[in-house]
């Protein structure tokens, strides 16, 4: 997105540029985002967070939903990314390993 708006900033480029250029980018890899510009619709995302404190893990069960739209019932899924953080009881962050997936409470 950075490289996309410095290179186009203050350009009078249209809605269908934006998925061109990053079929261009990287032409080998799938484009999630490509369905949000053939399904209507906005999706409403539901998360609930989850503490299991003898297994001392947490889990961020999520989902998402279009509505119905005139002409289009069957909804595809969407790439939709989301970012989150972990707080400790001390209002501190806690360091957060994808990889691995476990926490550091430092």
């Amino acid at each position: 997105m950075d490289l996309y708006f410095e290179r186009h900033d203050g350009q009078a480029v249209t809605i269908e540029d934006f998925p061109r250029r990053l079929r261009r980018r990287d032409r080998h890899r799938p484009q999630p985002v490509q369905r949000w510009y053939g399904q209507a619709g906005t999706p409403e995302v539901t998360a609930k967070g989850e503490y299991d404190v003898r297994r001392k893990t947490y889990t961020s069960p999520s989902a998402s939903r279009r509505r119905r739209t005139p002409g289009q019932n069957l909804k595809l899924p969407l790439h939709i990314p989301m970012r989150f953080g972990l707080i400790g009881p001390n209002g501190a962050d806690i360091d957060y390993d994808l990889a691995t997936r476990r926490a550091d409470r430092a």
